[in-house]
């Protein structure tokens, strides 16, 4: 059966573009938010080019900008900046045995290049979709860095004699995993309807949290130390809201809205990550000196 397609784009469900007819409101609404949108094929082709504008831009924002940034001025950092894009999307982000298709470190979606289309996972806040490429370089950068990083700390603990044990104590690939999918759902999480905040601001509606479930398998795989912050799971919402209420998820996001549902984000990494599998390198050597800034979007921007 051919999936539904809008100006090149397939849509996440099989839904299709458009409004139908809710029981609430007696008249028209989107399956879909307007301000959530689905990634843009032209743009994520772009990226994937020598030189692209979006690494460029990025860099020279962050390395370039003597005024703003007077700290991080440096040219060679902006040189190993834009390496480290460049070389996640023409590395990385193609697809291993499969040179037309293109995936993100996160699973929001990938690209067919012989299509021409792009097929997302879940749709993303306007504000978001734009810097999607962006955040996700950072992402996969960011923990690739917490995974060696936190190695370095308990090996050097371990040497220091603080850790016992035969051997030096590694971050497990169940912890890795976790962990990974919990940077995924805070960064790139999924954009929906979602019911309004509670008094004194329930002219406002909420803003889209990382599911309880995904916070709990962090706090059961890894030990606490491996965690670069605290780990709080029991204020966030429940997926089990909406998979009781909607178990085959046959309703619309607005229709389980209106329901009861409240929604919240789990998305995981493309790859499952494998200690002892050969990591590429992204960039030169050098580029572990690079401080990458990762994007942690404060959830009012959302």
């Amino acid at each position: 059966m051919a999936l539904p397609i809008v100006n090149g784009q397939y849509l996440p469900g099989g839904a299709v573009a458009g409004a139908e007819v809710t029981n609430s409101s007696g008249g028209f609404k989107p399956k879909f938010p307007v301000h959530c949108r689905p990634m843009d094929f032209d743009s994520w082709k772009a990226f994937g080019e020598s030189g692209n504008e979006q690494a460029t831009t990025r860099c020279k924002i962050l390395y370039e900008d003597q005024k703003l940034q007077p700290l991080a001025f440096s040219s060679e950092s902006d040189k190993l900046c834009v390496e480290s894009l460049n070389s996640y999307a023409t590395g990385f982000q193609v697809v291993p045995d499969d040179e037309g298709s293109r995936r993100l470190f996160c699973n929001v979606a990938n690209m067919n290049l012989d299509t021409q289309m792009v097929k997302m996972n879940h749709y993303l806040h306007s504000k978001l979709v734009s810097q999607a490429l962006i955040v996700d370089h950072d992402v996969m950068m960011q923990f690739n860095r917490w995974y060696d990083n936190t190695n370095l700390k308990l090996y050097d603990m371990w040497i220091a004699g603080t850790i016992y044990g035969e051997t030096a104590p590694k971050v497990t690939d169940a912890c890795a995993n976790a962990y990974g999918n919990y940077m995924c759902s805070n960064l790139l999480p999924n954009c929906t309807y979602m019911p309004y905040a509670r008094w004194p601001y329930q002219d406002v509606y909420e803003q889209i949290y990382t599911c309880q479930e995904v916070c709990n398998v962090v706090q059961t795989a890894c030990e606490a130390i491996w965690i670069p912050h605290e780990v709080r799971c029991k204020d966030l919402v429940k997926e089990e809201i909406d998979r009781t209420l909607d178990p085959n998820y046959e309703m619309s996001p607005f229709e389980r809205r209106e329901a009861g549902g409240h929604a919240c984000s789990s998305v995981v990494m493309s790859v499952e990550f494998e200690s002892g599998v050969s990591r590429a390198v992204y960039a030169s050597l050098s580029t572990l000196l690079l401080t990458v800034a990762v994007v942690w979007y404060n959830m009012d921007m959302l």
